[in-house]
């Protein structure tokens, strides 16, 4: 307990505060949190120095595991991945399960290069490479065996800070985007003359649904000894979902205003505004959740169960996770 008397809750972002965190931003700076008795402490993934140099893209449902190790069971403790990732680190042996999701729909997708005008599966990019980040990289690889062209599309990981120079240079074919926030990035990029890059999303791929982005998960230990602080962070966190779609401007600002607090900034530089904020929030608005959506009913359990077993198939998983082990279901 904070000595404040409220509750204190770690959230480890798998990201810098941006647009994909508007609610978590205004329902901390709004006391949200704190009129639902939590203290909530937001974690950018890239000012944890250590987590990037020692555990790398992807590794989130570890450190969030190890830290609550750490705090003894003192705090609250989670964090927020793609549904690929967690999956992946739960069979493992990672013991976290998803508690609920901010977006429903995977935003998980590859850009084609300025040559592309379409992408219509990944057999568009036969001949060429795919640059990925460490988190999605063997989801890729198990894909594209699966379809039999592992030996015709090669993937290479590659940077946040590099990957658009890479793609704009022809250097590589397509690479790793979120699709509501990079594209907007893209079409800043010199060689795409202003246009929007040809885009594939990997959701009915990968799990033969819509799929869920931004997934959140807590261990299960913590889920079972503070299960009341967590359904008042979902409900809080969804409040300030609310008050970020009623006014996008306003929120998009707020936004910055935390970035400008941490000193963090895009790896490439071309998302450091208000503007583009905005709209990526937009682009967002039709997968989000708001307080008139309970938590309990964002994450499908059948949905859930659907993409792991897919999972398996495609060889990213050795076995199905259930969803008694993987998704808190109350």
């Amino acid at each position: 307990m904070a000595s404040s008397g409220l509750k204190k809750v770690f959230f480890q972002l798998d990201y810098m505060l941006s647009a994909q965190f508007t609610g978590l931003i205004l329902a901390q700076k709004a006391g949200i949190y704190n009129k639902h008795g939590i203290d909530v402490s937001l974690v950018e993934a890239w000012t944890n120095v250590q987590r990037w140099a020692e555990a790398g893209a992807g590794r989130e449902p570890y450190i969030v595991e190890k830290m609550y190790k750490e705090e003894q069971g003192k705090s609250v403790v989670l964090g927020c991945v793609e549904q690929n990732v967690l999956f992946e680190a739960q069979a493992d042996g990672v013991d976290v399960m998803a508690v609920d999701a901010m977006m429903k729909g995977s935003v998980l997708a590859v850009a084609g290069s300025p040559e592309f005008q379409n992408l219509n599966g990944l057999s568009d990019l036969s001949g060429g490479t795919i640059g990925m980040h460490a988190d999605s990289i063997q989801l890729v690889k198990a894909l594209l065996k699966h379809q039999n062209l592992q030996d015709k599309v090669q993937v290479v990981e590659v940077t946040a800070a590099e990957k658009y120079h890479l793609l704009g240079s022809g250097k590589i074919q397509a690479c790793q985007i979120y699709d509501v926030m990079e594209p907007l990035e893209l079409i800043q990029v010199q060689e795409y003359n202003g246009r929007l890059p040809a885009v594939l999303n990997l959701a009915s791929l990968a799990y033969k649904n819509q799929g869920y982005s931004q997934v959140i998960y807590s261990p299960k230990e913590c889920v079972s000894e503070h299960g009341d602080s967590i359904e008042a962070f979902l409900a809080a966190t969804r409040e300030g979902w609310s008050m970020a779609l009623d006014n996008m401007p306003e929120s998009s600002s707020a936004v910055m205003e935390a970035r400008k607090k941490t000193g963090t900034y895009s790896k490439s530089g071309y998302q450091d505004d208000v503007q583009l904020q905005q709209k990526c929030l937009e682009l967002m608005a039709p997968l989000l959740g708001t307080s008139a959506t309970p938590a309990r009913e964002m994450i499908d359990p059948q949905e859930w169960e659907e993409a792991s077993v897919q999972l398996a198939e495609l060889g990213l998983l050795s076995s199905a996770v259930p969803n008694e082990s993987s998704l808190w279901i109350r």
